[in-house]
């Protein structure tokens, strides 16, 4: 975002609001730049998620196989024109933050006796844990499977070496799309075996759906499920979820105004990128939940969710708020 203060024709006072933008979260950090020189309303300025999307895919070879659009693209991420990459890459991670550990989340942690307890991934027992205060830890986790239980905390000094920069920029030379014809089942992306399904927790808050981790106890370390989950694409909307949501409300005919109606939505998204297994969540209005159901299945297609280049049909649950 960029304010113009025009205090005369000699001097103009910008305020630059530089922003690292993820799908989630905002940093915002500012400055202040003045300059003698006429104001140029037609000068193009990149916005806060294009910075980030440059900054992560710099110098990655982008490979998009869209079947469906008849959509093939091999070359560099700077030779994307804008289209295409607001459209295959609208979905960045965000970059690593020491958040802290919030106290309800902390209590909720460290309450479980029976858990088995990490510092900086040393397995340790809960009462060395309760050595420390809260605030001593940049971030932590929580990881189930089963009754099993396990809890991580990360120091700042930790996070500053071994987890701050992972996301910084994408890891590998090239990044792979796939977007298939027709819906498939689940395709491991190795033959190795999984042992068991698992959902993980970072900072309290509990994922189940896109991202879900299926690996095994015998040898982990929650920063590397971290590092291995960039190269996971989860499901996505072209352009991004505030798209999806344009596209959703624009589209859903009823004779009452929907202003401020939050929609609670079970969906699978296919390998073709077709949307599936449709159900509206926590709503008694029968012609709501058909109308949406009429919306969501005539969707424009949506990005499948990747695993080293593989599509994978995903069963998510969101919000979507007019």
């Amino acid at each position: 975002m960029i304010e113009f203060l025009i205090k005369s024709t000699v001097a103009i006072a910008v305020l630059l609001i530089s922003s690292q933008v993820s799908c989630k979260n905002i940093k915002k950090n500012y400055a202040v730049y003045f300059f003698e020189k006429s104001y140029n309303p037609s000068k193009t300025v990149k916005d806060s998620t294009e910075v980030r999307r440059d900054e992560y895919f710099k110098d990655v070879q982008i490979i998009i196989d869209d079947k469906p659009n008849n959509v093939f693209i091999n070359k560099p991420y700077k030779k994307l024109n804008k289209t295409e990459k607001e459209y295959y890459l609208s979905c960045i991670p965000e970059k690593e933050q020491a958040r802290g550990l919030q106290i309800s989340d902390y209590n909720s942690f460290i309450k479980n006796e029976d858990g088995t307890f990490y510092i900086d991934n040393e397995k340790v027992t809960r009462d060395e844990v309760l050595k420390y205060k809260r605030e001593y830890f940049a971030c932590g986790g929580c990881k189930r499977s089963g009754k099993d239980k396990r809890y991580f905390f990360y120091t700042y000094q930790y996070f500053n070496k071994n987890i701050k920069s992972i996301n910084d920029h994408y890891p590998d030379k090239t990044y792979k799309i796939t977007i298939l014809n027709e819906a498939r089942e689940y395709q491991w992306p190795d033959t190795k075996p999984v042992v068991k399904k698992e959902t993980y927790e970072r900072n309290g808050h509990e994922n189940d759906g896109i991202g879900s981790a299926e690996v095994s106890f015998i040898s982990y370390a929650y920063t590397d499920e971290i590092k291995n989950r960039i190269y996971e694409v989860p499901a996505h909307f072209p352009g991004g979820k505030a798209k999806f949501i344009e596209y959703l409300f624009d589209n859903i005919k009823v004779p009452y105004d929907l202003t401020g109606q939050e929609l609670l939505i079970d969906f699978t998204i296919n390998t073709d990128g077709t949307l599936s297994d449709i159900s509206m969540m926590e709503s008694t209005d029968p012609i709501l939940a058909a109308e949406v159901n009429r919306i969501m299945q005539k969707s424009p297609r949506w990005i499948p969710a990747q695993k080293n280049g593989i599509p994978q049909p995903v069963g998510t649950r969101d919000y979507f708020k007019k």
